[in-house]
């Protein structure tokens, strides 16, 4: 039949060998009417790679291949929450490489077609003809000087520190950032910590009263008891002020730094704030918000209220540059 479609959605692993298998591809039927194609993207061998995708061909039109790549898709998202698996199914379909014009007509004279680079999901002409370029490359990065950690540790081994079990939360949970390789959990988690020292206070009496005729009212209301004792657990918690409106006034009252991260202490926490309202509420995060510097910002706050909190003491520790070599750089058609 002409003019087929089938649909091509990448997922990824952190650690290779998800798919085991000595071989770049393999065969799975779901049913007689859906056969998935497994391929490795990174490697030569499935056992050896880290990145995937899956093919299905034979849909009559391009609407009927995406319909089953978002059911897939949809039913590997599930798998993966609840087996707890670790892949990294993305849910955005965009163009990673492009391919030269020169390139593309080199191919287009060999009786090919040579698609760009792409993640997610992906719909193209089930013919044989068509290939997708991939590129694969991995550069490492690492301290130039790897005994620095240790000459820190000589430089404030004898520096006492005294923590309390806030404190001790605090340092883990910076811990934990600093592993996390998501940018998101990364900033998630490094904004937690900051959460641990900043203390909210109680609303004004006025405010307090305002807020308990509301409760009282509402108890007095013919409202379903449900829906008031939901109104006035909700009421409740507005006797203190909010977690962001605490972070605001503070980061007005600090004079010193000026700045952090190229940002003064109110515009890092207002940055702060509406990135992690966006990631809360599943809010598009635009190309120009950089995870990472509002991050360090974020750790560098933390660790300045830390020092000032718990008066720790000063000490300077030298960090040498890292260095970046490159390990790998392939490009298949796939």
């Amino acid at each position: 039949m002409d003019n087929l479609h089938k649909f091509r959605l990448t997922l990824f692993h952190s650690n290779p060998g998800f798919f085991s298998l000595d071989c770049n591809s393999f065969g799975y039927e779901v049913n007689r009417d859906i056969g998935l194609e497994v391929f490795a993207r990174d490697s030569d061998e499935l056992v050896q790679a880290t990145k995937y995708h899956i093919d299905c061909g034979g849909f009559e039109s391009e609407e009927l291949a995406l319909a089953g790549g978002e059911k897939l898709r949809k039913k590997l998202r599930l798998l993966n929450s609840v087996l707890d698996l670790g892949l990294v199914i993305p849910t955005k379909d965009e163009l990673t490489g492009r391919v030269s014009e020169s390139v593309k007509n080199s191919v287009k004279e060999k009786g090919g077609v040579l698609l760009d680079s792409r993640v997610g999901l992906s719909v193209i002409p089930d013919d044989g003809l068509h290939g997708e370029l991939v590129t694969t490359s991995s550069f490492r990065v690492r301290i130039s000087d790897p005994i620095f950690l240790l000459d820190a540790v000589k430089n404030i081994w004898d520096v006492e520190f005294e923590f309390d079990e806030k404190a001790e939360d605090v340092i883990e949970l910076l811990n934990l950032s600093s592993a996390e390789a998501s940018p998101k959990l990364k900033f998630l988690t490094a904004y937690l910590a900051l959460e641990q020292l900043i203390t909210i206070k109680e609303r004004s009496k006025e405010a307090q009263e305002l807020i308990m005729s509301f409760i009282n009212e509402t108890k007095a209301s013919g409202i379903p008891n449900e829906e008031k004792a939901s109104l006035v657990g909700s009421l409740s918690n507005l006797t203190k002020g909010s977690f962001s409106g605490a972070l605001k006034t503070l980061s007005k009252s600090i004079s010193n730094p000026k700045e952090i991260q190229g940002f003064t202490p109110d515009q890092l926490v207002s940055k702060a704030i509406g990135l992690r309202n966006k990631i809360a509420h599943k809010l598009e995060i635009t190309k120009d918000t950089d995870i990472n510097v509002i991050t360090k910002g974020i750790r560098e706050m933390t660790h300045g209220l830390l020092w000032s909190e718990y008066k720790l003491p000063n000490f300077s520790i030298y960090r040498p540059a890292d260095s970046v070599s490159s390990e790998k750089f392939e490009m298949r058609i796939l």
